[in-house]
């Protein structure tokens, strides 16, 4: 696709030692150069992927898991922009506030997460497990969420703008105060979730599961109920 900007990818030095490596943070989006370490930082033979973007490095092991130093650099810089944070193990990490606008989360696990107030604006989210995670006031516009596990998530106050949620299941979901204008809601399973005061011109409620639903009016519906049961 002419210009079209490829991910952030990493190699490093034939030259460099297997079991370490030390260099000044740098991001090239050209595969043919290197995405080097932070100052300081020393990585072990056991990592096996590496990406830097904004002179931010994220880790990831063989399994997935961000590396420590890596996650203290994320919640100190708070921005990551078209990070590949594929797969990525994030449960319970205070991520308050960041910005990871166009960035891919796709079947990352950030259970238990503090995402408070985080830009998350054309993120894609697929087949995330995120339950019982805080979004309180976060910006998701655009956001792909399909698929995802969001159960006894915050999600107050939370701008979800076009948000594709369909599939997803939000059982337990607090989304009092929620902007969900245009939200695709196909399959999405919305039991037990509060819905007080949210936001939902133009979307697709009538393609939703709704049980034991608190509607934006006050309103209990159950229209959903044997359909998930």
């Amino acid at each position: 696709m002419p210009g079209h900007m490829p991910w952030p990818r990493a190699r490093l030095r034939p030259s460099v030692p297997k079991t370490l490596f030390r260099g000044e943070a740098d991001c090239y989006p050209n595969r043919n150069k290197y995405c080097c370490l932070s100052k300081g930082l020393i990585v072990k033979n056991l990592i096996t992927f590496l990406a830097c973007c904004g002179g931010l490095l994220l880790l990831a092991g063989p399994a997935g898991a961000v590396d420590p130093a890596a996650l203290k650099l994320l919640a100190k810089s708070k921005e990551c922009l078209r990070c590949d944070l594929v797969g990525a193990r994030l449960d319970g990490a205070n991520l308050k506030g960041v910005v990871l606008t166009g960035s891919r989360l796709r079947d990352a696990k950030l259970s238990g997460a503090n995402l408070s107030g985080a830009t998350l604006v054309d993120v894609n989210m697929r087949a995330v497990d995120m339950r019982s995670s805080n979004l309180t006031g976060a910006n998701l516009d655009g956001a792909v969420m399909r698929h995802s596990f969001l159960g006894d998530s915050k999600f107050d106050r939370a701008n979800l703008n076009d948000v594709d949620l369909r599939g997803a299941d939000l059982s337990g979901a607090s989304l009092k105060g929620a902007n969900l204008t245009n939200a695709l809601l196909d399959r999405t399973v919305l039991r037990d979730v509060d819905l007080t005061g949210a936001k939902l011109t133009g979307a697709n409620v009538q393609d939703a599961f709704f049980c034991r639903a608190k509607m934006p009016n006050g309103k209990m519906n159950n229209s959903g109920c044997k359909k998930i049961q």
